[in-house]
């Protein structure tokens, strides 16, 4: 268990500004000394090495990866008494962290106008007035169809195959088959 980790957890935890919850699940991952996802290390990764204006935080070096960059510029700064200077490799994490942040508000803006959208109640109704009455149709051409072939009577009795009642039975059938799509169509695009 590593406690300097829980600790920066439980800190990042009080502060309420980041995804309270999923650190939870991670201090609970680490307690139980559990590897953390990809994912977490990374979220904890950009919250411990980086402040909110991408520089870097003057504590000990990352807890979840060993990297020997960021060992050794940590080392000068403490040798020296100076931040070390930003390099390359910092302004592009920057860059892509400002990426990736207006990706996140584009897709949360997406989806926040996705839940303000109110379903169309007429045209639900519309549809299912529409399904029900095709497969009212389509139910009752089938069975006239059926019938009609006689299929399960016994052969002695008063069956009578009868061309234009299965006609009749298959043409309701297929016309019910319109309202029924539609139908489906309506409901699905309410």
């Amino acid at each position: 268990m590593d406690s300097y980790l829980l600790e920066k957890i439980d800190m990042l935890i009080k502060t309420g500004k980041y995804d309270t919850e999923r650190l939870k699940t991670m201090r609970k991952y680490v307690e139980n000394d559990r590897e953390l996802y990809q994912t977490d290390k990374k979220y904890l990764e950009k919250i411990l090495m980086f402040n909110d204006y991408g520089v870097q935080n003057q504590t000990r070096e990352n807890p979840i990866q060993n990297n020997t960059e960021l060992k050794s510029d940590m080392q000068s700064h403490n040798e020296e008494g100076k931040p070390p200077q930003k390099t390359s490799e910092y302004s592009e994490l920057r860059n892509e962290v400002d990426e990736l942040k207006e990706k996140i508000d584009k897709i949360e803006n997406h989806l926040v106008a996705q839940t303000k959208q109110k379903m169309n109640t007429w045209r639900a109704v519309g549809g299912v007035i529409l399904l029900a009455i095709g497969l009212l149709m389509v139910v009752g051409g089938g069975a006239s169809a059926i019938a009609s072939m006689c299929v399960g009577q016994p052969l002695y009795g008063s069956c009578r195959s009868d061309t234009f009642t299965w006609t009749f039975g298959v043409v309701i059938f297929w016309i019910g088959m319109i309202p029924s799509v539609y139908g489906i169509k309506y409901v699905a695009s309410a």
